[in-house]
């Protein structure tokens, strides 16, 4: 029963999100890859749009980013907008 809760109804957001992302692949890649194994249908012009709302600057770029090259702040709101999609 946790299961189903679990990533499918709430969602950890650590205080500090660095492994929380894979070092060498862009989050942009990270975060799709998470939606398709959730079986989630996500346009990326959704994703932007909630990306901008809650205060990523420049999303498109930041998507094509590696996870170091971010802030701890914008690593914790990547993971708030992933969370954005849950049912």
């Amino acid at each position: 029963e946790w299961r189903e809760i679990r990533g499918g109804k709430i969602c950890l957001i650590p205080q500090n999100p660095v492994h929380a992302f894979h070092p060498y692949l862009s989050v942009g890649s990270q975060i799709m890859d998470y939606f398709r194994l959730k079986k989630r249908k996500v346009s990326e012009k959704e994703l932007l749009k909630i990306l901008d709302s809650i205060g990523i600057e420049d999303p498109k770029n930041k998507l094509k980013s590696k996870a170091l090259l971010l802030s701890g702040g914008e690593r914790q709101r990547l993971i708030i907008a992933m969370s954005c999609f849950l049912e």
